[in-house]
């Protein structure tokens, strides 16, 4: 289920000295993305412009952001398709998290570069050049993502494996044709068996 924005909100913000609670864009980007809103970089950045705190939005700003933009076009079951093909071991890198947006660029659940970069700065906080595709579908599909990524892979490990139990029993029958046809043709080809003379009597 995905978090409503002001949810989001509290997730992400950072606490300024005076104790106002604010965003700046970069996470704002991955703040919307978990309440189901797709935000260009360009509107969050020109709106925290005239924000109360140039750079970055309040609690009210961000809602009030979000609010503007009320499609949740994201599909979870979409995403768990590409993900489950695309990172078979469980893990992304920076490129294949862009791969992954660039698979699902025919339609509107496509990441934007600037939402797969901030996604992948947050969630590599320990700098390892890699992100767990659970860890990537919670992010933006809160407990939703998780389901439906294990949903797929089950369907997806299912799917392979009786691709592979046709390609062996196609493989199978292949050999047995072979093998049938190669033992008639030794058939065919075996000499006749050697004719004997039958002794002639003689009527004298």
């Amino acid at each position: 289920m995905l978090m409503l924005p002001a949810e989001a909100f509290e997730e992400r913000h950072l606490q300024r000295n005076d104790g106002d609670k604010v965003i700046p864009a970069s996470l704002a980007l991955v703040a919307a993305l978990e309440s189901g809103h797709r935000l260009k970089l360009s509107s969050v950045e020109e709106a925290a412009a005239s924000a109360k705190y140039s750079g970055f939005l309040t609690k009210e700003e961000f809602v009030a952001l979000c609010e503007k933009n009320p499609d949740n076009c994201l599909d979870a079951s979409m995403m768990a398709k590409h993900v489950s093909v695309l990172a078979p071991d469980g893990f992304f890198t920076r490129a294949s998290l862009q791969e992954v947006a660039l698979k699902a660029g025919s339609t509107q659940d496509s990441l934007s570069a600037d939402e797969v970069d901030a996604l992948f700065d947050l969630l590599d906080n320990e700098n390892t050049g890699s992100i767990s595709a659970e860890r990537l579908m919670e992010a933006v599909y809160g407990e939703e993502g998780r389901v439906v990524l294990a949903k797929q892979r089950k369907e997806y490990a299912t799917a392979k494996a009786e691709e592979e139990r046709q390609r062996a029993a196609r493989e199978a029958a292949a050999k047995a044709a072979a093998a049938a046809a190669s033992q008639k043709q030794e058939v065919k080809q075996a000499p006749p068996p050697p004719q004997t003379k039958k002794k002639t009597m003689c009527g004298c």
